[in-house]
């Protein structure tokens, strides 16, 4: 019994054509696991940035903090000098 190169290549394309649609949807899913995972990633990356804002100062809020404290200050040092020398020339 002669067998036809019809049927050889019949054979071939019937293991080789399901085998290369598997390949291929199995990488189209892990391309979708992929997305779902930056997707997840980039959501994750906002909520962190948001949290960090509710949790810490920016730079320029910090510098003006410290400068209305240090305001302060100067005018808490203004009163103590002035009791200091009101006490000294008492003496």
């Amino acid at each position: 019994m002669e067998i036809g190169s019809g049927i050889i290549w019949n054979v071939t394309l019937s293991i080789c054509v399901p085998i290369f649609v598997f390949w291929l949807r199995s990488l189209s899913q892990r391309f979708d696991r992929m997305d779902a995972d930056i997707h997840s990633f980039r959501a994750g990356l906002s909520e962190t940035r948001e949290k960090m804002a509710h949790n810490y100062v920016t730079k320029t809020d910090l510098q003006d903090d410290i400068k209305s404290i240090m305001i302060r200050f100067d005018r808490l040092e203004e009163k103590f000098d002035k009791i200091l020398t009101e006490r000294l020339s008492r003496m």
